[in-house]
């Protein structure tokens, strides 16, 4: 049997810092084969569209966050995994806004400047631990497939996992949601997981909005042949029951 410990949508810096209390000592209690980022570990709000005024200052702005990330909550939660089996899928914010900003500084800027802002932001080589997978693509653990996630509304957790086809674990909505469906040709069934988040609830862009965004993490054990069982919990006011234990961040 193999467990796996997942967290989605941290946020850097505006990350809530008694989830990640319980995260750290789930973790040390727990010894799981793997520890899985669902995307969004960073913010990346120095190289949005929606906010970029120079783009050196914020492409400075946003490498000061990554390197936040990885002191103050990469390093700390990734040494209680003995296997250091580390697997980060990327997000909107970690992912795609950094694809988008070097895209625009490959059209506007000298290639030396683009090279070099390359290398500078390459996860890869900051994060030599992990193993990523690009924006919308998948790791897979078992019969799980796991990715940052991509579809709104009322209906995300149908629509993902209609869209997959797989049973599929994602963040990005920040809330709790499953929906389980067939495939008629082979009568398979399959759920679409969404995860509650581990950021914190009261960030500036939906301040006074009504919102279902819910903290929390989750953690899968998975059989030889693939099969799984799945158990997402939440985190209310900093507190949770896991395994009939109480955490308090």
């Amino acid at each position: 049997m193999k467990k796996a410990l997942f967290i989605a949508d941290v946020h850097y810096p505006l990350y809530d810092k008694k989830v990640f209390e319980i995260i750290k000592r789930i973790l040390k209690d727990e010894k799981p084969d793997y520890l899985v980022f669902l995307g969004d570990c960073f913010n990346a709000d120095g190289i949005s569209k929606f906010s970029i005024t120079d783009h050196e200052d914020g492409f400075f702005e946003t490498l000061r966050e990554i390197e936040g990330f990885r002191q103050d909550y990469f390093l700390p939660l990734i040494k209680l995994v003995p296997k250091g089996n580390i697997l980060w899928t990327l997000g909107n914010h970690d992912g795609r806004r950094v694809e988008d900003f070097l895209y625009r500084i490959e059209k506007k800027c000298h290639p030396d400047k683009h090279k070099d802002y390359v290398e500078k932001i390459n996860l890869k080589r900051l994060f030599p631990e992990a193993s990523f997978k690009r924006y919308n693509e998948c790791h897979k653990i078992g019969k799980l497939y796991l990715t940052h996630g991509e579809f709104h509304g009322k209906n995300h957790a149908e629509r993902h996992v209609r869209e997959y086809g797989k049973s599929i674990l994602y963040g990005h909505l920040h809330t709790y949601d499953v929906k389980t469906v067939n495939t008629k040709a082979n009568n398979k069934v399959h759920s679409g997981y969404s995860m509650p988040c581990a950021c914190q609830l009261d960030q500036p862009y939906i301040e006074n909005k009504s919102s279902s965004w819910v903290q929390g993490f989750s953690v899968g054990y998975f059989q030889d042949n693939g099969n799984f069982n799945l158990y997402i919990t939440s985190i209310i006011d900093g507190v949770c029951i896991w395994n009939g234990k109480l955490y308090k961040g």
